[in-house]
């Protein structure tokens, strides 16, 4: 089954992005299901969504039941996919009503495998945005989808904090005549997706992103590198209050269909930026998925980056009301990453052992009892 869920897939999109070895390996962690005609498969508001439903043989009816009313219905044909939104928003509760029309073959992908994907490969992750982005520019999707995204207790941890918590405090600008040339440069140093425009003494105005690069300047030719960053910056200027419930952010992102929001304080000052990347990541934040990029990272500045990620993680752990000892626990496991990876690079630079150092972990974290404020007890 894997071999033929493989070519399926292969040419199929956002699949179709993904690096060939990740496409056989979500074949062959994929099973394949067989319904007849008028089987419900998934009841809005009742069914957990523990997979994505990829349409191979068959026809599926998707609508949205309101006041014993069925509205937005849809026929979705072979190569379609459904419950990945109920995943994202939902706390994995069927958003609408998914029924067969005729006798359906199925592929169920597990929730685990695809949220691992769409926080490693962002043109995977961005599909599903842009989707999203698409759907809510139709008031008559946006209306039910937003109903689900409303923070309550029982909501996902994420779409109830605070985009404090997760939006990013560096602040990279450029003026209004900077050339597009310098500030595509700019954004490549600093390795971030977008960059704000500032006028001279004032305030921000736009905002430049990678998108706006790839479509005005090489896909539309609207003007050349030489051109000012004012010419292709989206104006005005998006924002989210920090005290601002992820949620919102999310919701602002898909009605305006874009990806970066400038974040603000109670003085409506810009503090920073919140990506839709920051939070799908924030969505997928877990212990396993932080230490998977720990074990992946390819430097210092990359480790350091993982690093920091942390308090969010705990927060997040300690929000969702785990233990103090497990917390401990998870810290410790967490800092023993990065140091066997820390220990990785320093043999990869003086060569292999034997070498001239040793390395041992003596106190809390010896004990994995480690807190994020600790004092210096590793030699």
């Amino acid at each position: 089954m894997s071999r033929e869920a493989y070519q399926f897939l292969s040419n199929l999109r956002p699949f179709s992005f993904l690096p060939d070895q990740e496409v056989q390996s979500m074949a062959a962690e994929m099973v394949t299901v067989n319904h007849p005609k008028d089987v419900f498969l998934l009841i809005q508001g009742r069914s957990k969504v523990e997979h994505l439903h990829i349409l191979k043989k068959g026809a599926v009816e998707r609508y949205y039941r309101e006041k014993n009313k069925d509205l937005m219905r849809a026929r979705l044909r072979e190569g379609d996919f459904f419950g990945g939104i109920s995943m994202l928003l939902h706390d994995g509760i069927s958003v609408c009503m998914f029924r067969t029309t005729e006798d359906s073959e199925l592929y169920l992908l597990p929730k685990r495998i695809f949220l691992d994907i769409l926080s490693r490969y962002p043109a995977f992750s961005d599909f599903f945005t842009n989707m999203l982005g698409k759907w809510m520019l139709d008031k008559s999707y946006a209306m039910p989808i937003a109903k689900t995204m409303q923070p309550k207790e029982e909501s996902p941890q994420i779409f109830n904090q605070r985009v404090e918590n997760i939006f990013s405090n560096k602040i990279v600008f450029c003026g209004t005549d900077t050339s597009i040339r310098e500030a595509a440069s700019m954004m490549g140093d600093n390795r971030c997706s977008s960059i704000l425009v500032k006028e001279p003494g004032g305030d921000f105005v736009g905002i430049v992103t990678d998108r706006d690069l790839r479509n005005k300047v090489i896909i539309q030719a609207a003007c050349d590198m030489t051109g000012t960053a004012s010419q292709i910056m989206s104006s005005p200027l998006s924002t989210v209050p920090a005290q601002a419930p992820v949620s919102e952010a999310l919701m602002i992102m898909m009605m305006k269909n874009i990806k970066h929001l400038a974040v603000t304080d109670s003085d409506e000052k810009v503090i920073g930026i919140v990506t839709n990347k920051d939070i799908l990541e924030a969505h997928g934040q877990s212990p396993f998925f932080l230490l998977r990029e720990i074990h992946a990272a390819s430097g210092i500045e990359d480790l350091t980056d993982k690093h920091s990620r942390m308090p969010g993680l705990i927060q997040s752990l300690m929000n969702s009301g785990a233990k103090a000892m497990n917390v401990a626990r998870m810290v410790s496991v967490i800092s023993d990453g990065i140091l066997n990876k820390l220990i990785g690079f320093a043999i990869d630079a003086l060569g292999p052992p034997p070498v001239r150092f040793a390395f041992m972990i003596v106190g809390s974290e010896g004990r994995r009892e480690q807190t994020l404020k600790t004092d210096q007890d590793n030699a």
